[in-house]
Order: structure tokens, then C-alpha cells, then sequence
């Protein structure tokens, strides 16, 4: 027996990958372009670490109006030239607007769908039409790949459980009556890993509430997360991303040992406030098998995570 190989593992526990934010913007096929005139949507960016509000507006006739808007950069798209009338020529006018932001997107268009980077990594509130009824242009929006940065998630309280399970079908025969005679694994059933956050700063719970739930920025006002609908029925495999477990033994750049979960995302359980204990967040993180991870270590693989794994 070899007591020097008996340890506590203290574990730094890293979220996120840095990704740029990637968007579609479709320009439905009823939509008219007179009805376009004054009309709006918001779009967001990250700036020095910071979310900035960017609106687009159409000028239909020539002599309308922009939105009134005050913390947001402006942008007029200009389709009243009499040759831009159906969706794919609208979609193209916007299309070299947002492009003209080099710093901020980068878009292409292919008919009536525009697909628009975000040049800056990290997470930005998804695009969504002017909240007046009277100012909506009706274009579809929709998140491709959510932004992100990968963070510490700072002190856990006690311990971090990593549990999985594995599901198999036994194979009998007649001969045999109910000895198995073979046992087939036929996939794993589920991959959890569940810890409680300590350092509940508001950064830290707007990335987890972010990842299942959202945020949204009113005309004119401040940025709120929580839980909502807007996710539903969509797949979350699509918003899951990289969960890293490092030992605090190891230098930073040491990943020799690391647990790295490649696609996970966080279920929350629920917020318990109090005025005698630490207010902690408890988070079950769901692990999904990931797509160009080899299959061998596709949910999770231990050992340095950072290099390909395809």
C-alpha cells in the first residue's frame, strides 16, 4: 500500500469557451416592404468587456423618421430606392450595413437570410425585434452558436459530484433460462456533475441563468436575466459548452490532469436566501456527448483537454 498516493483533490472549477456569437436574421417571405417604414430591431455586441446596443431602422419613403433611442448607436437602412422591393434585395441592403461594422459583425447573405459574427468573443443578448407594435419589422431572429468566455467560477461549497450511469440489456437464451449470456451496453443514461457556488456575484449567476433562461434590454433601459420561455422547445445541446475541473495542486498551465466536460450545461435547482448562512447557488450541470469529440471520450476525458480530441 502506497499512503503517498492517498490525497485530498481541491478542484479550481472553469465554464465557458471563448466563442464569438454567431446570429440569423430571416426576412420572412410576407413581410411588405411599406410596412418597413420607421420600423426597428436591436441587435448587441460586446465592447471591452461591456454589452453595447446597436439598433437598425428602415427609411422606406425617403423621409422617415428614426427611432428615438438614446443609449443605443443607430443605424439607417435605406431601401427607398424604388428598385429594392422584395426580400432578398431588403435582405441584401441590410446585409452590407451590418457588414460595415468591421469591428462589430461581419454578415453574409445568401436570398432572404442574413448570418452576422460578432467579431469580439464572449456573450451578447440575442437579437429581437422593436417592442412598439406599430415599429416591428417581423423578421425571424435566431441564435446559431451563443458567445462566451470561459471563466472560474471561484470558491464551491464542499464537495464537487461527478456521477454517470450506464445502461445495458441483458441477452438471454432458452438453453440458458434467465442467465444472461451476454450483456450489451446500449449508451449512457446520464452524466452529471453537481457542485454550490459560493461566490455568487451577479456576473457569475448571469452566466449560469444566461445558459438555460436569458437576458433582455428594454428600449432605453438596463439589462435583466432570469428564467423564461424563450428557450423552450429548442435543443440545449446547441448552448452547452465546455465544463473543466483543474486540481489547485497543478499550475494553471499544468492540464495534464484536468476533467473536461465538452458539452455541459447548468440546471438550476433553485436560490435559498438567508440571513445566517452563506447564500449559495446549488447547480447541476447536464453533460451531453460531444459532436467532433472522439467517441471514445466524447461526454468527458481526463488529461489535457486543450489539445484536439477529434
Amino acid at each position: 500500500m502506497g499512503v503517498e498516493n492517498i490525497k485530498v483533490e481541491a478542484m479550481k472549477v472553469f465554464y465557458g469557451l471563448n466563442t464569438k456569437q454567431k446570429e440569423k436574421i430571416t426576412i420572412r417571405a410576407g413581410v411588405v416592404k411599406a410596412d418597413l417604414a420607421g420600423a426597428y430591431f436591436h441587435s448587441y455586441a460586446v465592447l471591452a468587456g461591456a454589452i453595447v446596443k446597436h439598433v437598425f431602422w428602415f427609411n422606406v419613403t425617403g423621409s422617415d423618421v428614426a427611432p428615438s433611442l438614446a443609449d443605443a448607436t443607430l443605424h439607417e437602412v435605406d431601401i427607398s430606392d424604388p428598385g429594392i422591393d422584395t426580400v432578398q434585395e431588403i435582405a441584401a441592403e441590410l446585409q452590407s450595413v451590418i457588414d460595415a461594422l468591421t469591428t462589430v459583425y461581419s454578415a453574409t447573405v445568401v436570398n432572404n437570410v442574413i448570418t452576422v459574427d460578432h467579431e469580439v468573443a464572449g456573450y451578447a443578448p440575442s437579437m429581437h425585434d422593436a417592442k412598439n407594435p406599430l415599429l416591428v419589422t417581423d423578421f425571424g431572429f435566431e441564435i446559431l452558436v451563443q458567445g462566451d468566455t470561459e471563466d472560474e467560477l471561484g470558491c464551491i461549497e464542499g464537495d464537487i459530484e461527478v456521477s454517470f450511469e450506464e445502461s445495458f440489456i441483458d441477452v438471454t437464451c432458452h438453453a440458458e433460462g434467465t442467465t444472461p449470456v451476454a450483456q450489451l451496453k446500449n449508451g449512457v443514461s446520464s452524466v452529471e456533475v453537481t457542485m454550490n457556488l459560493e461566490e455568487t456575484t451577479k456576473e457569475k449567476l448571469k452566466k449560469m441563468f444566461v445558459k438555460s433562461g436569458g437576458s433582455f434590454i428594454p428600449d432605453n433601459g438596463s439589462e435583466v436575466f432570469g428564467m423564461g420561455t424563450f428557450k423552450n422547445f429548442e435543443n440545449m445541446f446547441k448552448y452547452a459548452t465546455k465544463l473543466r475541473l483543474h486540481p489547485v495542486r497543478l499550475l494553471d498551465g499544468d492540464m495534464s490532469e484536468d476533467y473536461t466536460f465538452h458539452k455541459a450545461i447548468p440546471n438550476l435547482t433553485g436560490l435559498t436566501f438567508s440571513g445566517e448562512n452563506v447564500f449559495t447557488l446549488p447547480i447541476t450541470f447536464k453533460v451531453y456527448p460531444a459532436e467532433g469529440v472522439d467517441s471514445r471520450v466524447n461526454y468527458f476525458s481526463i488529461g489535457d483537454g486543450s489539445q484536439s480530441l477529434a
